[in-house]
């Protein structure tokens, strides 16, 4: 698919999910790889990507994949093997295929324990199981290449593999033992012999079933198998995509977090980083929709501060006015709508740009009411995607949120949070020991940061704002303490219906903690 065919006045960013990016080449256009999550990710090359959904994984993913050298159909069963020097990339990009790897562990798992009892195989036996796992992939990636003429002598062993062609009369389990091992050299060999490596890709537990008991219990040993391929040799480069929303219950079947997280990375983001991924997208569609915008900004380099100020000076309008009719800085109203994921940007982008050419007939200036419109609808899309993989663990909880929450006021007390915390007794989980501390690992509440500090933009500190602390911009976790506000998060408060309690309350919150793009 062209660039025309994704930038369109529909989604004039292009989709939010990487997904629906089909091509690599396409991806290596829309990606903005000097933006410093991406940068850095990219750098370090982690086993272990840790994120929210929407935070970017994916398309970190990808320019793996394009840096590797790499097209889409490599990851697909090939024939012939990729050139002298290039990587074997392997992906597991589909739930359905995580799946079947986890299927596959969770046999060894009931054949060593009928009754599922975590108890009795401990983590080491569920990390082997997972190794040998992840081991019949790679075997069955190069067993493609068997057949190939100046392949097949090197990769025998591999066929012998897959096709349990030991040819001896001993006790199977020793048989499958020598087969799996010889296995194992030959492809390391095979790699080493075209100065190559193999590069495993893991993503999609987007969809993890964190109330299956079973299901849970057959993770245990995954984080440990991953780190002991990756380490097991230098030609074995393995990433693995964690979503932040499931880590918690992942961390409880790991028995060494230290080691299991030795070599990760946590994706974040801050604002200026989103606008320069929304600069650059936004002047890619200029380019094919409307040069006049293009030819205004073509010559800016967006990878610096200045240059994204001066794009979104060209773009902007030059006054604005929020939904409370106060002025505010457009892109400070922006930025408070997301939770400081680039999905979030661009999908709020994405409404902003196809209202104002709605209004206006034109997209290279943006219209303040396509702003604030923009935004609200947006906003409830966004909030619907944060709450999303916590509906399958919290359905309960969030049902009663929406019943009970509308009692608060967007900025409350601790004595708040108390009286309304009976209301959930009985209507939420069992394993909800605190309401408001699940409530801040979603992203809907925050803690009120009342202390300014001096490298906060003075139009922060002014009393149009309270200063957020939310489980994305600050690492710990959440405590009540009985002098505290709290806050939720603006998208929440218009989801839940919470809303202001006084006329005179006209404080908006604002995500405490980040590197502020400094405007004017």
């Amino acid at each position: 698919m062209a660039l025309d065919g994704l930038l369109t006045l529909l989604e004039p960013l292009g989709p939010i999910d990487q997904f629906n990016v089909k091509l690599d080449q396409d991806a290596k256009v829309l990606l903005n790889d000097s933006v410093a999550p991406f940068s850095e990710a990219i750098a370090r090359a982690p086993i272990l990507l840790l994120g929210r959904k929407g935070s970017g994984k994916s398309s970190i993913l990808a320019e793996f994949k394009i840096r590797a050298g790499n097209d889409a159909s490599r990851s697909n069963p090939q024939e012939t093997p990729p050139d002298i020097g290039q990587p074997f990339l392997i992906t597991i990009a589909t739930w359905d295929h995580f799946h079947q790897l986890t299927r596959h562990v969770a046999k060894q798992y009931r054949d060593n324990n009928p009754t599922f009892d975590s108890d009795i195989i401990p983590t080491e036996i569920l990390t082997r199981f997972w190794e040998e796992a992840i081991w019949d992939e790679i075997f069955l990636f190069f067993y493609n290449f068997c057949h190939d003429r100046d392949s097949r002598f090197q990769l025998v062993a591999v066929e012998k593999y897959v096709l349990a062609d030991d040819g001896s009369s001993g006790s199977p389990r020793v048989a499958a033992k020598k087969l799996y091992e010889a296995a194992k050299t030959a492809v390391l060999a095979y790699v080493a012999s075209r100065k190559s490596k193999i590069i495993f890709l893991i993503d999609s537990m987007e969809r993890y079933p964190i109330r299956n008991v079973i299901f849970a219990e057959v993770l245990g040993g995954l984080l440990q198998a991953i780190n002991r391929v990756h380490y097991e040799s230098t030609s074995i480069k393995i990433t693995f995509c964690l979503p932040e929303e499931i880590e918690s219950h992942l961390q409880f079947g790991s028995e060494n977090i230290l080691k299991d997280y030795n070599a990760s990375y946590r994706i974040r983001w801050k604002p200026i980083d989103l606008l320069a991924v929304t600069a650059h997208r936004y002047r890619l569609f200029a380019e094919i929709h409307d040069r006049r915008l293009f030819n205004l900004t073509s010559k800016l380099d967006i990878r610096t501060r200045d240059g994204i100020h001066d794009f979104f000076q060209t773009v902007m309008p030059k006054t604005f006015k929020n939904s409370l009719g106060d002025p505010e800085d457009p892109l400070a109203y922006i930025m408070r709508h997301t939770q400081l994921l680039p999905r979030h940007a661009i999908a709020i982008f994405n409404s902003i740009i196809t209202k104002s050419f709605e209004i206006t007939g034109q997209t290279h200036s943006l219209d303040e009411t396509a702003i604030r419109e923009g935004v609200s609808t947006a906003e409830r899309l966004i909030a619907l995607q944060v709450l999303h993989p916590f509906r399958k663990i919290y359905p309960d909880l969030i049902a009663a949120c929406e019943d009970i929450l509308p009692n608060l006021a967007p900025i409350c007390s601790y004595d708040d949070l108390r009286r309304t915390e009976r209301r959930f007794k009985g209507r939420v989980e069992e394993d909800v020991r605190n309401v408001w501390r699940v409530l801040f690992h979603m992203g809907v509440i925050g803690k009120v940061n009342n202390v300014s500090r001096s490298d906060t933009p003075d139009y922060v500190r002014s009393t149009r704002y309270c200063l957020g602390q939310f489980q994305y911009n600050i690492d710990g976790s959440f405590g009540l303490s009985d002098d505290g506000e709290y806050c939720f998060h603006p998208i929440f408060s218009r989801l839940f219906g919470i809303t202001r309690k006084g006329a005179d309350d006209r404080k908006t919150v604002y995500p405490d903690n980040v590197d502020i793009l400094a405007l004017k």
